[in-house]
């Protein structure tokens, strides 16, 4: 017949649902899912993280360049000559 997945009829036809899971017994599936779930806990530090240290390196680069464009500009202006004896 044509249109119809006959392979995967006739693969899921005989067998049981609990046998599709007999693998998470195995260690090497309970060290992948164990890795896995320490690569998300990772992620979810290091990525909030990140943003966090680059928006604050960002601030204080802008606040440098500030200072410096004031420093500039104040060095730019001749000096008083006000002074008290």
């Amino acid at each position: 017949m044509w249109g119809k997945p006959n392979c995967l009829g006739t693969f899921c036809a005989d067998r049981p649902l609990a046998s599709y899971f007999p693998l998470m017994n195995d260690s090497g599936a309970l060290f992948f899912v164990l890795i896995a779930g320490l690569a998300g806990m990772m992620t979810l530090v290091y990525v909030p993280l990140r943003f966090f240290l680059t928006a604050t390196a960002r601030s204080r680069r802008l606040q440098l360049l500030q200072r410096i464009r004031k420093l500039r500009y104040e060095l730019g202006q001749p000096l008083d000559e006000t002074s008290s004896d």
